[in-house]
């Protein structure tokens, strides 16, 4: 099953819920911006450096539900600031959903954990006896059934230690 755009910007608005969520390089923005590195900001924020295909690049800085989205313009030779958004990952993108695995695996502290398909749905399920063919397999991470992979990874992050 596919998802459609605001299938997925409402999944993108579910993951970043959890604690245990944060952004990763390389995962893209539902505005069309890749993550290109992250880090803390000196008042205890994050800031994300972005890019959007261009070449230029601009930073998001958030702190306390507020975010700040900064850059520098070339032609007109300033820096420029206005009020920004709370991105949203877009889980269409591979990269994004490979960052969200990740986040999912060190949320569970488990790096076997892993996502499979079957005719329930989708789950994310930890492999403890070498069995995943109709045989059970570990306690599930997130629900037998989920539509797609990457709600069964939002799934998962949620229901994290």
């Amino acid at each position: 099953m596919t998802m459609t755009d605001e299938q997925a910007m409402e999944l993108g608005r579910r993951a970043v819920a959890p604690r245990g969520f944060r952004w990763c390089a390389g995962m893209l923005t539902m505005d069309r911006d890749r993550v290109l590195a992250v880090g803390r900001s000196g008042d205890g924020g994050w800031f994300l450096d972005m890019g959007d295909g261009s070449g230029l690049t601009d930073r998001l800085d958030g702190h306390e539900g507020s975010w700040w989205r900064t850059g520098y313009d070339e032609s007109q030779e300033r820096s420029w600031a206005r009020e920004g958004k709370e991105p949203i990952p877009d889980l269409l993108d591979p990269c994004t959903v490979g960052g969200l695995l990740w986040l999912v695996r060190e949320a569970h502290g488990d790096p076997r954990l892993s996502i499979i398909g079957t005719r329930q749905g989708w789950s994310a399920v930890v492999e403890t006896d070498g069995r995943l063919a109709g045989k059970p397999i570990s306690a599930l991470a997130s629900p037998l059934g989920c539509a797609t992979e990457a709600e069964a990874l939002v799934a998962a992050l949620g229901g994290a230690p």
